[in-house]
């Protein structure tokens, strides 16, 4: 179904065809991630809590103050 959308746009069949079945891999691929839909209502399977300490620990390249500032968010003690 993606693949002949992708060639309403203009993709050439073949080219749809191997472009869906990647997206489709990848859309696989991150469905193995999440949590099963009667997990998402378990509170302590979906808070995951973290101080400035740890975000930082997880992805040092991210600027979380500005992140968290840029959302309107301000840090409390």
């Amino acid at each position: 179904m993606f693949a002949s959308q992708l060639t309403l746009y203009g993709v050439p069949a073949p080219t749809a065809s191997t472009s869906a079945d990647q997206v489709f891999s990848i859309e696989s691929a991150i469905a193995g991630f999440t949590l099963p839909r009667a997990a998402t209502r378990d509170p302590f399977a979906t808070y995951n809590k973290y101080d400035m300490a740890a975000l930082h620990a997880l992805a040092p390249n991210v600027d979380w103050a500005a992140f968290f500032s840029g959302g309107g968010l301000v840090a409390t003690s």
